[in-house]
């Protein structure tokens, strides 16, 4: 019997149910494997005349970041743009991103159904995968629709989305072959059977189309029905892969090697010329080899890869070459990702080193660490060294993402130093290493200001000239802090001493790396001046820290110094100017798509919320002391547990606060953070006074204000005014700190609560005709829907969209009619 790939059972019954695919935004079609789910999808969208975004998943290794790159690749085909724009943000790694992508799907406008198929979706499902599809299948985006193709979903919550009306369910049980549509298959395929065999086959199958496929190569073999209830692998071994000879025996089991392949690709790898052929000879004859559109490749099912990879095994077949020659073929078109999951496989850890060793830019992106940490795991220190920038690049990764301690780190870097300080190298290439040496040593001293300046100015004089390869740009200069003197603030009576060194020597940092922290020196002072009360001094500094900032992309001093100006902005009772510099921020660090700037900027903007009162508008990750959502290096300096600490002060929840302070000392301890320590003795002070009386208020406010007296620091004493005047009050009495200090901070926290008093929030206006917009946005309408609705062109329709943006101080539709429902404004 010869199979006939354009041979397939048309099954009604199966189309019926997944006629529902274009009836809900998601469709999970879920079965063991081998139940035919994947041809029962292809073939119903080619009934349909569907173009579907077709993704295999086989080869992912789980990572959501790889498959998150080949899914924009995939929509780049139909819509270039949303593509890059998708394949630019990445797999969305927090709540803005999240609303992002949700915005940018929702603005591409799919004018027809489009269909996203996952394949073997079940190899990345997990938490963060499963929330983000409930979450677009939720928004109910128009004419999207996602079909998941699974052996199973434990983490999709697929039951509550059924009810809810989100998503259909097309199960086993009706991929399941009837006797009715297995004898239709056999007359398919040549193969005419009786009542007899025909109750044989599906009691030994029960349904199962791998197994009705494997008995029908047997029928037509000869094999008795005895022999139909096999395993498997002997199904499989007896009626399919005994009939070919040996060396198509051994090609196939090469073939299994690799999660995907192309004919040219095979050619490379397996050094064969022929072998397109052979795979266009087995593809005619094999049911179990496909083709991905998706991928523009060729797979094998899991199946026959599992069975094939078994017989590799014990025939004792060389593997190590193919894995090899794979990861060539991928590392020659820049797929590291692909290229050194290959070369892992193949033994082959130098080919990975030197690709890493190279000595050009490349900024390892954090979705690599993994398999960068495997690869260094357990490598022997001299062979680290002999691949010197690549082990400063896993280095920098585990300063910025790992579990290694700073004395180990600081270990390392100093034995690197001894090495290659008298290296019998060409001096280009050991004043390099030196350099980039020190350069990641900055990371191990990122919050001790001088240490800093130090190795940032070894690295300048060792580069001479030249910048890193192996620190960016583009590293997020502040760590995820929304305030950079914050950061190196670590000993009381230091402060205006660290921000002159900072606006005085910081500049080393940005000529060792291309600019990376350009606009520092300017902010520190700003933010000096701004949290000692020396408000005539902060606009100026903060104004130029933003446009030295532009001049090199560096969004995080960039939110700084925005963050700072929102303060004043506050201190001087222009609440509305502060929402507007958020509101231009969130678009800076939307274009960067920084998973670290874009928790930043919620940091800043919720703890302006604390500022102003407005509890609703903080995250409630952020008051419910669940940082999972965020992204921090080094836990964001401790800076959100301020935010968190003033949630719950504003919620007056003061037996919650003083537990919640009591716990966030020991993280302000990590790094000394003296600003920490001055917010957190504030609200535990608060809270005490509330729970047990004013002298238990007085006993923890004393330590804030010894700090604050120490080094003139106003600011987070008038943030707090509105709580805290009275016990301030009560506390200058006592003469402990100067006098002219205590007025000083007395005035700063009258001047704020006036001003906040006085700027309380005008309510939203909306107009007509952007009510009916918001009333169409939230019906799921298309920009172009509503200019059809309202006779209106779509530029028109996008103006009022800005300004509806604008008035509700977001930047998104998820967002945007969030705040509409929560201000009444549906109504």
């Amino acid at each position: 019997m010869k199979y006939d790939r354009t041979r397939v059972l048309a099954r009604p019954r199966v189309n019926r149910s997944l006629g529902q695919i274009c009836a809900y935004p998601l469709t999970v079609v879920r079965a063991s494997m081998g139940f035919g789910k994947t041809t029962a999808v292809r073939e119903y969208l080619r009934l349909r005349k569907l173009r579907p975004v077709f993704l295999s998943l086989v080869g992912s290794g789980g990572s959501l970041e790889y498959c998150w790159e080949r899914l924009a690749a995939q929509v780049s085909r139909r819509s270039p743009a949303l593509g890059r724009q998708l394949g630019g943000l990445g797999f969305p790694q927090d709540p803005a991103q999240t609303a992002r992508m949700v915005e940018l799907i929702s603005g591409a406008e799919l004018p027809d159904p489009t269909v996203v198929v996952l394949d073997d979706y079940h190899l990345v499902d997990g938490p963060r995968a499963a929330a983000l599809l409930a979450l677009l299948a939720g928004e109910g985006i128009p004419n999207l629709h996602i079909v998941l193709i699974a052996r199973d979903t434990p983490h999709l919550p697929v039951s509550d989305l059924e009810q809810r009306g989100l998503c259909c369910v097309v199960d086993q049980e009706i991929l399941r072959f009837r006797p009715q549509e297995v004898r239709e298959y056999f007359g398919l395929m040549d193969q005419n059977v009786d009542d007899q065999t025909l109750e044989a086959v599906c009691t030994a199958t029960g349904g199962w189309i791998t197994g009705i496929y494997l008995v029908l190569r047997g029928i037509a073999q000869g094999f008795p029905p005895s022999r139909w209830s096999d395993t498997v692998d002997q199904l499989m071994d007896q009626n399919l892969y005994a009939g070919y000879d040996a060396p198509t025996r051994k090609f196939l089991q090469r073939l299994a090697c690799l999660d995907s392949f192309t004919p040219e690709e095979l050619a490379y790898v397996l050094e064969d010329r022929d072998a397109p052929d052979r795979l266009r000879a087995l593809l005619r004859s094999n049911a179990f080899l496909t083709y991905d559109r998706g991928q523009d490749a060729y797979q094998m099912t899991d199946l026959f890869r599992d069975f094939l990879q078994g017989k590799a095994w014990r025939e004792a077949l060389e593997v190590a070459p193919i894995y090899r020659r794979a990861g060539e073929w991928h590392l020659s078109r820049g797929e590291r990702t692909a290229a050194y999951s290959y070369l892992y496989r193949a033994g082959d850890v130098d080919a990975v080193l030197r690709d890493l060793n190279r000595e050009e830019a490349q900024d390892i992106h954090i979705a690599q660490s993994p398999q960068i940490r495997m690869i260094f795991s357990g490598l022997p220190a001299e062979t680290a060294l002999n691949y010197p920038l690549a082990y400063l690049r896993y280095l920098r990764v585990e300063a910025l993402w790992g579990e290694i301690s700073r004395p180990r780190l600081q270990q390392r870097l100093r034995d690197m130093e001894r090495r290659f300080l008298d290296a019998d190298l060409p001096e280009d290439q050991r004043t390099r290493i030196l350099g980039e040496i020190h350069n990641t040593w900055i990371f191990e001293a990122f919050n001790d200001a001088p240490a800093v300046v130090y190795h940032a100015a070894r690295a300048v004089e060792y580069f001479a000239g030249r910048y890193s390869v192996v620190v960016s740009n583009r590293t997020e200069f502040t760590f995820g802090s929304p305030e950079l003197l914050y950061c190196y603030y670590k000993e009381a009576g230091r402060l205006r001493e660290t921000a002159e060194l900072i606006s005085q020597k910081f500049n080393f940092l940005a000529l060792a790396a291309n600019g990376c922290g350009s606009g520092s020196q300017d902010l520190a002072l700003a933010e000096y001046a701004l949290e000692t009360g020396d408000f005539d001094q902060v606009a100026l500094g903060a104004r130029r820290a933003v446009y030295c900032a532009r001049t090199r992309d560096q969004v995080a001093i960039e939110l700084c110094a925005a963050f700072t100006l929102a303060r004043l902005a506050l201190m001087e009772g222009r609440a509305g100017e502060a929402r507007r510099l958020l509101v231009e921020l969130g678009q800076a660090v939307d274009r960067r798509n920084s998973a670290i700037l874009n928790t930043a900027m919620v940091v800043c903007s919720a703890y302006l919320s604390t500022c102003l009162g407005r509890l609703e508008e903080i995250p409630r990750w952020l008051r419910e002391n669940d940082m999972g959502p965020g992204n921090f290096m080094f836990q964001g300096m401790a800076f959100n547990y301020i935010v968190c600490a003033r949630a719950a002060l504003l919620a007056e929840d003061f037996v919650r606060l003083d537990v919640l302070c009591e716990s966030f000392q020991r993280r302000f301890d990590i790094y000394s953070n003296q600003l920490g320590y001055i917010h957190n003795h504030i609200c535990r002070a608060v809270a005490r006074e509330r729970l047990y009386g004013r002298e238990e208020g007085l006993r923890h406010l004393r330590p804030a204000l010894d700090i604050g007296a120490a080094d003139g620091v106003v600011m987070p004493f008038a943030e707090t005014a509105r709580y805290l005047l009275p016990l301030l009050e009560a506390a200058g009495k006592e003469g402990r700190w100067p006098a002219a200090y205590m007025e000083r901070l007395l005035a700063c926290c009258r001047r704020y609560a006036s001003a906040l008093e006085a700027g309380e929030r005008p309510p939203v206006v909306l107009t007509d005709r952007e009510r009916e917009i918001l009333r169409l946005l939230a019906g799921g309408a298309t920009h172009g829907q509503i200019s059809e609705a309202l006779y209106v062109s779509v530029p028109t329709v996008r103006f009022h969209v800005k300004n509806l943006y604008q008035k509700l101080e977001v930047n998104n539709k998820v967002l945007a009619l969030e705040k509409a429902k929560r201000l009444g404004l549906m109504e």
